[in-house]
């Protein structure tokens, strides 16, 4: 039996009807093995909310992917062992933080100012000249520049393409914010505008001036002279390369869910889908080596947000971009065969003449059979609970906030920024209609004044009509055998606030029953201070 199956053994064996449990648990569940509460569902620390996966590791080897490789692996191969749900989640079915993620904007509502500074910490690159730059890391069509800054911070300069002013560059600061309030680690993205003055070659860069004027002319320039950058501060640690969204890294004692066993990488289809993040590949990911000499662990990053929204950095995506990968038999054999007549639908999509926003569009768009450019060994086995998981933080997505966001991309035609911004609203809705209607849709459970309380997300958002009837069935239940036990009472009711039954029992069940969409099922712990909500269930009709 391989060692991942192992792991999934021990969760399921471990913690009953309950799979997702973070290393904390593992280490907990060893050291009451040989005692009773080693039988029970739910530990005194549930839920979790923390991944201690900060443990002090030994330097690890820096890992290079070559391109060609991941491709073939991932086109032609199925990489990957872990079938089944989720492992990382807590019994809440909620991601704990880690160095993979952190709760943010669905659970820690986030001012209008902070959605729009994202993960920055400053205001970008120093402004005292020069930009120092000591590298080239590409060239071709979009150069991108190492430079340290006065202060001594690293930047990646990114330039759009000549033809397509701001495409690139608006996407990417776009999607750098959004990516930072659904939880991931995102590195610090400023747009700069500057003079070709301000550049200068370092020492043994091995650039010459001509050679920073030849890369630097080919990006778009502004009337007043001016040129204008991404500017991607380099995050702070050793870099150790991509991450893949499979398997473990072998080096790395802290990492022991298999990535496509995460709740976030499979989760990541549907935010991907979102913002038609069409490049989201290993190599698109980054590795640090983070904290001090005494304790080092790995950070893991997304990187590289230029394909996003409607362009890339050669310009608008190419046409089938999320609606097939970049190599799909199927699809392309049925062309061939009819020389290209009654194709899909994708091919006759009209899209606005906005260079600086490209192919982007609502209409066509299902969020259901979008997919990347190469398949993702997390995204295939996202399923409903997944779906719903992240769906429900699209949706959170106020129209404000989404209109905050994309101001901050600076384009400089307001309807580039008005077409995004709207569209990105319908885009949003069409996710919530997608997958928002599991098992009932109820979510943001809590006790309140000797009531359940919880929240019809299709009422809330339009997609169903408020007052529906469900029924509701209340039972003690046996947290050492993991069984519901005294039934106590039954009810059929459109409230979504629930009074607690009367009897006092150290757990209770409520299975609440959304008819032909399925059931939501909530465990409660006694406390000194009351019932407290420790276990949410779904399960679809």
């Amino acid at each position: 039996m391989s060692a991942e199956a192992n792991k999934a053994r021990d969760h399921e064996g471990r913690t009953g009807i309950f799979r997702g449990r973070t290393l904390s648990g593992y280490f907990v569940l060893l050291l009451l093995a040989v005692s009773p509460s080693a039988a029970q569902v739910f530990l005194p620390d549930d839920p979790l909310w923390v991944d201690p996966d900060t443990l002090a590791i030994s330097p690890p080897a820096e890992r290079s992917l070559s391109d060609t490789f991941d491709f073939f692996a991932n086109t032609f191969g199925s990489p990957g062992e872990h079938e089944g749900p989720a492992l990382n989640v807590n019994t809440l079915g909620e991601v704990p933080n880690s160095t993979w993620y952190t709760n943010r904007h669905y659970l820690h509502p986030m001012p209008l100012e902070a959605l729009q500074r994202g993960p920055d910490t400053a205001a970008g690159p120093s402004e005292e000249a020069p930009w120092k730059v000591v590298g080239l890391t590409s060239e071709g069509k979009t150069p991108r520049l190492l430079m340290v800054d006065a202060r001594g911070d690293r930047y990646l300069l990114k330039f759009d393409p000549k033809a397509y002013p701001e495409i690139s560059t608006a996407a990417e600061i776009i999607a750098t914010k959004f990516f930072h309030a659904f939880g991931y680690n995102v590195p610090e993205n400023y747009l700069v505008y500057f003079e070709p003055g301000q550049l200068e070659t370092a020492a043994g860069s091995g650039l010459t001036p001509r050679d920073l004027a030849r890369i630097v002319h080919k990006a778009p320039r502004y009337p007043d002279g001016t040129y204008r950058a991404l500017a991607s501060r380099l995050p702070e640690g050793e870099p150790l390369g991509p991450f893949l969204y499979h398997g473990t890294r072998p080096d790395d004692p802290n990492d022991i869910f298999s990535h496509e066993a995460r709740r976030e990488l499979r989760g990541l289809r549907v935010f991907s889908a979102f913002l038609n993040r069409d490049d989201a590949r290993n190599l698109n990911s980054l590795d640090v080596l983070a904290g001090t000499s005494a304790r080092q662990y790995i950070r893991h990053f997304l990187v590289e947000f230029s394909a996003t929204l409607g362009g890339g950095p050669l310009g608008p995506k190419p046409r089938w971009a999320g609606h097939e990968y970049a190599v799909e038999a199927g699809p392309i054999a049925a062309r061939t065969l009819t020389l290209g007549f009654g194709g899909p639908a994708w091919m006759d999509i009209v899209y606005p003449d906005l260079p600086s926003v490209g192919h982007l569009e609502a209409k066509h768009f299902d969020p259901k059979s979008w997919v990347p450019q190469v398949p993702n060994p997390a995204f295939e086995r996202m399923d409903a609970a997944d779906a719903f998981w992240a769906a429900r933080q699209v949706m959170n997505l106020s129209d404000d906030a989404i209109r905050a966001i994309v101001a901050t991309g600076g384009y400089t035609y307001p309807r580039a920024e008005a077409y995004v911004t709207e569209t990105l609203m319908q885009r949003r809705d069409k996710i919530g209609r997608a997958y928002l209607s599991f098992a009932g849709g109820l979510d943001r459970f809590r006790v309140e004044d000797s009531l359940l309380v919880f929240e019809d997300l299709q009422a809330t958002y339009g997609f169903t009509e408020p007052g529906r009837l469900r029924r509701i069935s209340w039972f003690v239940f046996d947290n050492l055998t993991g069984e519901g036990g005294l039934p106590l009472a039954t009810v059929t009711t459109a409230e979504e606030s629930l009074p607690l039954p009367e009897a006092v029992a150290p757990f209770l069940k409520a299975e609440i029953e959304t008819p032909g969409e399925g059931i939501t099922t909530v465990y409660l712990r006694y406390t000194e201070a009351g019932y407290v909500v420790v276990g949410i269930e779904r399960k679809a009709a």
